[in-house]
């Protein structure tokens, strides 16, 4: 099974950084900052602010905590499958049997409920990693990526190893380092505007060959024109920055960008260009490349076709 949260040693309000750990608590937050921010949010959906002094943001979600015996916790979410079970604690699925159906029909999508705990933490960090001047786009539907058995055991194999080596979830952190990293890319087709959930097979959507068979490095380089960081799958904390590669060759008046699971491990960072990377400097695993002297945005690159999976689609405009 796949789990709602992928990076579940990540802070629970940023997303992007491990929880503190003082030695004796691996705390839910990672640092003073996002407590104080979280804890301004609606105790049921924490995706919303709280109304006034209340503890939630709308008379949907008291009415949630009222029907849990008055719980500060949502209702379990519904499976993605549809069956009309609750998921089982954060997974997808309410069970194996679930998974396995859904497993068959991979590579697919699943749409997400908004209600979804799934929903709102893909759409909170769609979110607050907006960074630019421009206003954040409206969230129109999430999907979630159901990728085949074969890719998916690649990557827990890769993460695994990558793990055994840097042991980061002995410090407080998710294992093999994972974390959620945007990537925009070209798309052809309508795929995840309403009603379209069928990958198509143009040539020139980039976004359903990655859905088909993840990232690919010989492609690299292929619709941006150049990789300053050599040859490598490249994503961003930035959904600002991610939007600049998102194109439509189809008219269509929404966007699609994904939301991966990458396995960071050990990563080197960098704030100059380094076109002649084909791996990471020996001894790591991936290259963060930091805004500083030639870069004003965030990188994060891999040079495994394993190390990256495609985890979630949203739909904005």
């Amino acid at each position: 099974m796949v789990t709602a949260n992928h990076s579940s040693q990540l802070c629970i309000h940023c997303h992007r950084k491990p929880r503190y750990n003082d030695g004796n608590t691996i705390h839910p937050y990672c640092s003073k900052a996002c407590a104080k921010a979280d804890s301004k949010l609606c105790v049921v959906c924490h995706a919303k602010p709280k109304f006034g002094n209340h503890n939630y943001c709308s008379k949907t979600c008291a009415h949630k905590a009222s029907s849990n015996g008055g719980s500060k916790h949502p209702v379990k979410d519904e499976c993605l499958m549809r069956c009309g079970k609750p998921c089982c604690g954060k997974f997808h699925f309410c069970s194996k049997k679930c998974a396995t159906e859904a497993e068959k029909k991979a590579p697919t999508l699943l749409e997400i409920p908004k209600d979804h705990a799934a929903y709102k933490s893909v759409s909170h960090q769609f979110q607050a990693t907006w960074k630019y001047g421009t206003p954040c786009p409206t969230v129109q539907r999430i999907y979630h990526v159901v990728s085949t058995n074969s890719s998916v055991k690649k990557y827990k194999d890769y993460r695994a190893a990558v793990e055994s080596r840097g042991n980061f979830t002995q410090k407080g952190m998710a294992k093999g380092n994972e974390s959620r990293r945007w990537h925009g890319t070209t798309r052809a087709c309508k795929l995840g505007d309403s009603g379209h959930t069928t990958l198509c097979t143009s040539a020139s959507c980039s976004l359903c060959a990655i859905l088909r068979t993840s990232y690919m490095i010989k492609f690299v380089g292929s619709h941006t024109g150049g990789a300053r960081f050599g040859r490598g799958i490249y994503t961003s904390s930035t959904t600002s920055e991610s939007n600049g590669y998102v194109k439509n060759v189809t008219a269509s008046s929404s966007k699609a960008m994904l939301l991966n699971k990458v396995v960071v491990g050990r990563g080197y960072k960098t704030q100059t260009d380094q076109p002649s990377f084909t791996a990471p400097p020996a001894g790591y695993d991936s290259v963060l490349a930091e805004p500083g002297a030639s870069l004003d945005h965030d990188e994060l690159v891999v040079y495994r076709e394993d190390a990256v999976r495609p985890a979630y689609l949203v739909v904005y405009s």
